[in-house]
Order: C-alpha cells, then sequence, then structure tokens
C-alpha cells in the first residue's frame, strides 16, 4: 500500500488559515498577462509562488500546494475553488482496499482534528463511517467561503469480474476552499481594453478565437456529457487491466505519430483580448482556430497536440475539470503530467515547421529561461 502524506499536521493547521480565512484579492484571480502575475502574488497573503501549468497553483509560506478553479480550465476571474491534498493512499493489490479504507478514515479523522485546532470545529461533520466521510467550516459565516474536508474515493475495474468489481483502489483526503457564495465583496478585475494577439494574425482568425473562448465559458455544466467522459475513462480503464492509472499513463506515454509536411502549433498561457470573456482569449483556441482554417484550405496541413491521438482523448477526458477529479480520485498536478508527457511525445513527432502561439510576455520568459536573447 502506497501512502502519501504531502504535509504534516502543523502545516494543515496552517493551511485552514491560509485558505479558511482568505484574502479578497485570491478570489477575484490573476491578471490576464502572466508577466503581472508576479505583482499579483505580492496582494494576494498568505501565497508566496505559483507554478502556471494548465492549472494555476499557488504555494503557502508552509509549503502546501493550492489548485485554482474558476469558470472551466481556461477562465480564473474569478476563482471559484481552490483545493489541496494533504494525504492520497492507493492500494497495491484487491486484498488491501479494506484496510486502504480504514486508514484512509483515519486520516481524514486527523485532518479534521488538525484543522479543528486552528480554526475552530466545522460547523457540520459526519460520521466517520459515513459513505462519503466530510467535515465543513464556515469561518467567514453562510455567505462567505467554506472549507470543505472529505474523502475522494476511486476504485478500479476488473475486467474479468462484474461490473464495478472493486479492485485496487485510491483515496485522497482533500482539503477544498470553496469562494462566498456572494462575490459582492469580491472587486472584479479591471480588464485594459487592449490585445496583444500577435499582428500577424488575421482578422477572421481573431474573431473565430474569441468565439470559441465565449461559446467555452458560457456553455453551462452538462451532467449528461460529464457521465459520457467518465463512462469514456472506465471502458479505457477496463481495457487496460482495470487500474484508472495505468489506463491513464500508457496513454499519456503513446507515441504520436510523425506528420510529415505538417506545421504543428504549440500554444502557452492566453493573450488579452477586449472582446474575450474576461479579457482572456486562451492559446489554445487561437492555435487550435489557426489549425482548422489551415486544414480546411489544405487536409492535413496543420496540427496541435489536442487534434491527435492521444491528446485527442485526453482532451476529451478533461482531467482538469474539478468534477471529473472527483469522478476519478486525481489532482490537476496529476493531470499537468500526464500533459507533460503528451507534449514532449508531441515534439519528438514533429517533422515539419512549427509555431508557438503565446503572448509576448511569456515568449520572453521562455527565451529568458532557456538563455536566448
Amino acid at each position: 500500500m502506497r501512502v502519501a502524506w504531502q504535509h504534516e499536521a502543523a502545516q494543515l493547521r496552517d493551511a485552514a488559515t491560509f485558505i479558511g480565512l482568505p484574502d479578497p484579492t485570491l478570489w477575484s484571480g490573476p491578471p490576464v498577462r502572466e508577466s503581472e502575475i508576479a505583482a499579483w502574488m505580492e496582494e494576494v497573503r498568505f501565497f508566496t509562488t505559483i507554478e502556471i501549468d494548465s492549472v494555476l497553483t499557488v504555494h503557502s509560506r508552509s509549503g502546501n500546494a493550492f489548485e485554482l478553479y474558476g469558470n472551466g480550465p481556461n477562465f480564473l476571474n474569478p476563482v471559484r475553488l481552490a483545493r489541496y491534498v494533504p494525504c492520497a493512499i492507493e492500494a497495491e493489490s484487491a486484498s488491501e482496499n479494506l484496510e486502504l479504507l480504514a486508514r484512509a478514515r483515519t486520516a481524514w479523522r486527523e485532518c479534521v482534528d488538525a484543522v479543528a485546532r486552528r480554526i475552530g470545529a466545522p460547523v457540520r461533520v459526519t460520521q466517520d463511517d459515513a459513505e462519503i466521510p466530510e467535515a465543513i467550516w464556515r469561518p467567514g459565516g453562510e455567505e462567505g467561503p467554506h472549507l470543505r474536508l472529505w474523502m475522494n474515493g476511486s476504485h478500479g475495474l476488473d475486467p474479468d469480474g462484474p461490473l464495478f468489481t472493486k479492485i485496487p483502489g485510491r483515496v485522497l483526503v482533500r482539503l477544498d476552499a470553496h469562494a462566498p457564495a456572494d462575490m459582492a465583496g469580491v472587486a472584479p478585475r479591471e480588464v485594459s481594453g487592449a490585445s496583444d494577439l500577435p499582428e500577424w494574425l488575421p482578422d477572421r482568425y481573431q474573431e473565430h478565437a474569441v468565439e470559441q473562448a465565449r461559446r467555452e465559458h458560457e456553455t453551462p455544466d452538462d451532467d449528461d456529457r460529464l457521465l459520457e467522459r467518465i463512462r469514456h475513462v472506465l471502458g479505457g480503464t477496463i481495457s487496460s487491466g482495470g487500474s484508472l492509472h495505468a489506463h491513464l499513463g500508457r496513454l499519456a506515454a503513446t507515441p504520436l505519430e510523425a506528420g510529415p509536411d505538417t506545421d504543428s502549433y504549440l500554444w502557452q498561457h492566453a493573450f488579452q483580448h477586449p472582446d474575450a470573456p474576461q479579457g482572456r482569449l486562451p492559446a489554445l483556441h487561437v492555435a487550435h482556430v489557426i489549425s482548422v482554417l489551415a486544414n480546411h484550405e489544405k487536409e492535413g496541413s496543420a496540427r496541435i497536440p489536442e487534434t491527435v491521438e492521444p491528446g485527442l482523448t485526453l482532451h476529451y477526458y478533461d482531467l482538469f475539470d474539478p468534477r471529473m477529479q472527483d469522478a476519478l480520485a486525481v489532482t490537476g498536478r496529476e493531470a499537468c503530467a500526464l500533459w507533460k508527457q503528451v507534449r514532449s511525445s508531441y515534439e519528438r513527432s514533429i517533422t515539419g515547421k512549427s509555431y508557438l502561439i503565446t503572448p509576448q510576455d511569456v515568449l520572453d520568459r521562455l527565451r529568458a529561461a532557456a538563455g536566448i536573447g
């Protein structure tokens, strides 16, 4: 059995303060320009450093890493959810499952006690033997942010047994901080009217990319589509011998086929655009529009990682959706690690021209990191 305590109980008590009584600046969300995020971090008390990938992660002074989520993976103004996993337990054989659940419940109770010692007793807590043990804190009252500490379990599937037979499972103890129900006290982030899209990009490409961003931002959560994606993942899990993480690992490690005479597009972060939701135009949409329109003129002439396997399947799974993470007991950081594998394979498969679609300030940072003037 594998048990991973991310941090000790004393640090978890600190985490409760950082996230249970947050600065409203956190919930307002980060600025669009990556080069301005460092200044934003100085305004957000309790957090010190950040990681910028497909998930924006902030680190507390105790070293706890909180993933931030807004309306979909690309829109963080405002932030709606910050989450952290203090403990993860995974069985290595089916015989360990009962012990796994017992140890997870003990770990959950230890976390509840650690947080309670710092910010007081929860307003609601389930019995230890509840199907989904959870504790809720509301340090700011009913309308303020609330803290949920809960057990998020997932089981594999046995391809040789009845459907949903429990084989080696996994449990995360999650610490989720939810934004205030009433965001009136959270100042909306001002968005400049300027755009930092490259001048060479034709107007119609910009218009299509902005429209894609609007659709993504405005499309309501669809439970039917969520269940469809979960079933798709579980189907792949069965074909991979019953282990979800083995399936995801094999998927991410699948080499991409080379694309002779195909232009390949990579993307980083988001552009600023006055017509896009929150002034944020994900570079993904710009890269996708360029490849789609190029392929419309000549089939097979362009691609991005999300349109070819295994990136196509991983993009469909959308493991950056907190609901998918809950259903599968995975974390955003694990999803980032899977995508790093896919992108690395994609870069190795490039035989034609490659282009990086990214704001100039991101490009400048990448060049500086690479020692390129």
